[in-house]
C-alpha cells in the first residue's frame, strides 16, 4: 500500500518531534536521507561505501546511527533507529 502524504497524528509523540526535526534540515540532508530511507532494506538498514559531511552531520544529529557490529567493508548504517514508525511511512510514500 503505498500513501501520498504523512499522517503525524498516529505518530508516538517522539517520532512527531523527529519529523519536525526533518521538515527543517538544510536542503542537501534532507535529499540525503530521502535516498538513505529509499535504499534501506525492510528493517532500516543501509550500507554506504563512504561517509560523508552530509552523513556525519544527519550521525550527529541521531537521525542515522553506525552500526558498530557490522564487520563487513562497507559501512552499515540504521535509518531513523529512533521513529521506525516514521520510518516506515516514509518508505510507503509514493514518489
Amino acid at each position: 500500500m503505498t500513501v501520498n502524504r504523512i499522517n503525524v497524528s498516529i505518530l508516538p509523540k517522539k517520532e512527531q518531534n523527529i519529523y519536525e526535526q526533518i521538515k527543517f534540515l538544510p536542503k542537501q540532508e534532507k535529499e540525503r536521507l530521502w535516498e538513505l530511507i529509499k535504499q534501506a532494506n525492510r528493517d532500516g538498514i543501509v550500507l554506504l561505501s563512504k561517509e560523508d559531511r552530509i552523513t556525519i552531520s544527519l550521525t550527529e544529529k541521531g537521525l542515522i546511527r553506525r552500526n558498530p557490529l557490522y564487520l563487513g567493508k562497507k559501512m552499515s548504517y540504521f535509518i531513523l533507529p529512533k521513529a521506525p514508525h516514521l520510518n516506515q511511512q516514509l518508505k510507503q510514500l509514493r514518489h
